[in-house]
């Protein structure tokens, strides 16, 4: 069994971010398990890498939406889970901005009225149920904001309120957040920021500092989404006003799977270890490998972590298997090892390697329209999960390990990310190197 436990111990952890499908299939009673897998003793819940003793490969950090698991009724992974995991709890801020949660679906006819709007979510009870859900079940958790990007969406009920409105809410969430702390569990909370802008997320930043929680989410601009530059701009300037002490211990980057990244922020954590807080921990998730199984029924594959970022460096994705012929084999080839018609690229992962093709097209009947049964995607869904966790392990080891593999620009990245920490005149340092951590991390913005 591989366990990424330790692995993780020096590194930026990647959390893989639970769909709620997924998450209550391999719970299911009815869910069919293969022969072969039932008389190499595992159940269904060896698909559960987020359970220590599921026999395959685990990995005890995972990422739940409340707005997602609240109205849960069936078992699953994240409610089931055992001690010694790490739930982190992303409060739902993107769903409710969206539109995405039902309680807010009636809302609508109000949409131009953002009086009204900011009436009924003061009047609904949706702060309330997501800090409840996140007080019984997670260890670390984010506020609810409601970001301002909201602001001229058109599937957002909130898209007619002011930036000065959206802040007002997130705001008011934020002091109940801060009063109903530990009512229930004890939860490391996260003060979430955002801003499109560097100068928006400044005044962002400047009306909710006030708030003491332990430590902060990068959302939008002021994560991935702004680049590298922003990110650690962002840190620096909690640095510099003492805001990375403990026991403001953690910062989150929200919506993050590349693997590219994953040295840059390990390098920051290690720096704020070193020169400021022992205790520092920096965690980033994304549902990538989640929707990739479950959306478009599709597997991911390593690349190399070389010397150069052409064709490595990232995380493939290929189809799946599947078909009518397939399911109907006289002797179906084995997942792990692949076919060089029907599946050039295999499967390497620890479910791979004990079943065929044959498992993945469970409900192959001639009028079937899909054959992959439920099974089979949970099969998918667990091999992603597992590639793209030992995908940044390995883009760890190029850069921090023993025998190191990386660019020159990578490691000249991580030594100024590391410099960036030890100077007080950082702000001239990041701007004359934007490119190059722009360029070593993949971003398309900040170069």
């Amino acid at each position: 069994m591989q366990d990424f436990t330790a692995r993780f111990k020096d590194y930026a952890i990647y959390t893989p971010s639970a769909q709620i499908g997924a998450a209550e299939a391999i719970l299911k009673a009815d869910l069919q398990v293969p022969a072969e897998l039932l008389d190499a003793g595992f159940t269904a819940r060896a698909l559960d890498y987020f359970w220590p003793d599921n026999g395959l490969w685990h990995h005890p950090y995972l990422l739940a939406t409340a707005g997602h698991f609240k109205n849960a009724t069936r078992p699953n992974v994240v409610t089931n889970r055992t001690a010694n995991t790490v739930l982190v709890g992303d409060s739902s801020g993107y769903n409710l901005a969206t539109g995405a949660m039902p309680e807010t679906k009636a809302w609508k006819k109000y949409v131009e009225k953002p009086d009204e709007i900011m009436r009924l979510f003061r009047k609904s009870t949706i702060k309330e149920d997501v800090h409840y859900w996140l007080e019984q079940h997670a260890d670390l958790a984010m506020t609810l904001d409601l970001p301002l990007w909201a602001r001229g969406r058109k599937d957002s009920p909130f898209r007619c309120l002011s930036d000065e409105q959206l802040l007002t809410l997130t705001l008011e969430n934020l002091e109940f957040f801060q009063q109903a702390s530990g009512n229930y569990r004890k939860v490391k909370y996260l003060n979430v920021l955002q801003g499109s802008t560097e100068a928006v997320e400044d005044q962002w930043f400047t009306a909710v500092k006030g708030f003491k929680f332990s430590g902060y989410a990068l959302a939008g601009n002021v994560g991935v989404m702004g680049g590298i530059y922003r990110v650690l701009r962002r840190i620096l300037l909690l640095g510099d006003q003492g805001l990375l002490e403990a026991p403001l211990n953690n910062i989150h980057i929200l919506m993050l799977s590349r693997p590219r990244w994953a040295p840059a922020l390990t390098a920051i954590q290690r720096a704020v270890r070193k020169n400021i807080n022992p205790d520092f921990t920096i965690t980033y998730d994304s549902s990538s490998p989640y929707k990739v199984a479950g959306m478009t029924s599709q597997f991911a594959s390593l690349t190399h972590y070389g010397n150069t970022f052409k064709k490595g460096w990232a995380i493939k994705t290929h189809k799946a298997p599947l078909g009518y012929g397939l399911g109907h084999m006289d002797d179906p080839f084995a997942l792990h090892l692949g076919h060089p018609t029907h599946m050039p690229v295999p499967m390497d992962s620890p479910i791979a390697q004990l079943l065929s093709v044959r498992d993945l097209n469970k409900n192959a009947k001639k009028q079937a329209i899909r054959t992959i049964d439920a099974f089979g995607d949970a099969v998918l869904t667990n091999h992603n999960c597992f590639v793209y966790t030992k995908a940044m392990l390995l883009a760890n080891d190029a850069v921090f390990g023993n025998q190191p593999t990386a660019p020159e620009s990578m490691k000249q990245a991580v030594t100024v990310i590391g410099e960036l920490f030890r100077t007080k005149n950082w702000a001239s340092m990041l701007d004359e190197n934007r490119a190059l951590l722009a360029s070593v991390v993949g971003d398309k913005k900040g170069k």
